[in-house]
């Protein structure tokens, strides 16, 4: 940024949908030219170590404004910087339109470490920023400056110094979570360098986690760097993979789930594993099995369910605001009848609804977009509306069907049944996790081979009787879905 002033100005606003034209009270189009954008810059720290920056950059009052929110560096980190940046976008919208959902900011922090082989952390603006759900404009604290010319970030030692706690106190939350976190790795990692320990302190180790023992990120960090080290390419990626999949069950199996961070911590994880099974193996490979099918489906089922109690939301306001309006009443009673069909499960009944009372999802988009619901209910909107006038029966192996599966699959889980969904996940765990250990047996092969050899948890495979029909209990088909 040009002008290296100490603080700069944010606004949860920037998210918001701008109408570029209306035209006889319909919006003809509709977009966020002011949305902040999130680079990924390459340059030098004030060691000269080679360091990547995560820049958020945007307008406010035409003044550019720009952010250093995080900062990574290590080997092999395009991936780990996609996923970051990935996350940092999801909370910064979620902070206008879901307030209260705070998961991809939990997820950030899980990856926040300070290793020799990879670090990251969030700077004092970035958890600003990451933490401001309030409307109007604020001013942030510097403490991280890009210099263009020099390509290096520095720091801004005056905001260091003063921490001036009226200026940014309301912006942060948690503070002290780098530091804690910090401490809390250190303790955990204290015990563990199997380079200075005895044999039979080896041996210890090796047996602690072999049973499922959860390393801390360091640890594990270091281990894989180390172990990629020594492989030929044709063997990295299949290791990598598998790394991720042991990850990913060792923290959805943690024993202990009365403490509420193991909880959180188990249930993201199961949620990971249901989602990517879906992602990567479900809408790509329909199932032929009855009961693999059933037990997959519910998840996608409760999904809609709670988009569509979200739009009734809707369509209840549109009601109580035109309460004289009969033949608006009408369609509106019409358009519930349609919803409520597809959440009983009756997609033929709905489909006949829809054909019959002439429904327009489109028209019924437009007026969503007016009162600013959020783009997940209009998208979704879009693909019902393709499925129903597309001509003859609806085909759940269709293109639109299976673009519709993998988009309620990803969709959040929303406040009216929040719960349900997180009981659908913990249902449709095992069978994901079977499924997916299946899909990926070569590569957890190649990593369960390393990890023994360098006392690493290593990954269960995949047990064909884990989840055979006869331990599913026999249910009927949900109707027409």
């Amino acid at each position: 940024m040009e002008n290296m002033s100490d603080k700069i100005k944010y606004s949860v606003d920037l998210y918001k949908d701008e109408i570029i034209k209306e035209e006889n009270g319909e919006i003809l189009s509709k977009k966020n030219k002011n949305k902040p954008k999130i680079n990924l810059q390459e340059v030098k720290d004030e060691k000269g170590n080679t360091v990547r920056i995560f820049l958020l950059q945007y307008e406010i009052e035409s003044i550019p404004q720009e952010a250093i929110v995080g900062i990574m560096k290590g080997r092999k980190v395009t991936d780990r910087a996609k996923f970051i940046r990935d996350l940092i976008q999801e909370q910064l919208t979620n902070n206008k339109y879901d307030k209260t959902n705070d998961s991809a900011y939990d997820l950030l922090l899980q990856n926040v470490t300070d290793g020799e082989d990879f670090s990251f952390e969030l700077t004092q603006e970035g958890q600003a920023i990451l933490s401001c759900k309030n409307n109007g404009i604020v001013e942030i604290p510097v403490t991280k400056i890009f210099d263009r010319q020099q390509r290096t970030v520095g720091t801004a030692t005056t905001n260091i110094e003063e921490k001036n706690e009226d200026n940014i106190g309301d912006n942060i939350q948690n503070t002290d979570t780098k530091e804690t976190q910090e401490k809390n790795n250190n303790e955990n990692t204290s015990e563990i360098n199997t380079d200075t320990k005895t044999q039979e302190e080896k041996n210890s180790f090796i047996e602690r986690i072999k049973s499922n023992v959860i390393q801390s990120e360091e640890e594990r960090e270091q281990q894989i760097n180390n172990i990629l080290s020594t492989l030929d390419e044709s063997e990295k990626a299949d290791f990598l993979k598998g790394a991720e999949i042991a990850k990913l069950i060792s923290y959805a199996e943690i024993k202990d789930t009365t403490v509420q961070e193991n909880l959180d911590k188990s249930t993201t994880a199961k949620k990971k594993i249901v989602e990517d099974y879906f992602f990567n193996v479900y809408s790509k490979k329909m199932p032929d099995n009855y009961n693999l099918y059933r037990v997959t489906e519910c998840y996608i089922i409760e999904k809609e369910k709670g988009i569509i109690l979200d739009i009734e939301e809707q369509l209840k306001k549109i009601k109580d605001a035109h309460k004289n309006e009969n033949e608006l009443q009408d369609v509106m009673q019409n358009y519930m009848y349609f919803f409520t069909a597809i959440k009983n499960g009756n997609n033929l009944n709905a489909k006949f609804s829809y054909l019959i009372k002439k429904l327009d999802l489109e028209s019924l988009k437009k007026i969503f977009e007016r009162m600013q619901v959020d783009d997940e209910i209009l998208e979704y909107m879009d693909i019902k509306r393709q499925i129903m006038e597309k001509p003859g029966n609806i085909d759940n192996n269709d293109e639109k069907s299976i673009e519709m599966n993998e988009f309620l699959a990803h969709s959040k889980n929303r406040k009216s049944n929040s719960e349900t969904c997180i009981n659908a996940i913990i249902t449709c765990y095992p069978i994901s996790k079977e499924e997916t250990l299946k899909e990926y047996s070569e590569q957890i092969s190649v990593y369960n081979k390393y990890a023994l050899k360098n006392g690493m948890p290593i990954c269960p495979t995949h047990n064909r009787l884990a989840m055979s029909p006869r331990q599913l209990p026999e249910e009927k088909m949900p109707d027409d879905k």
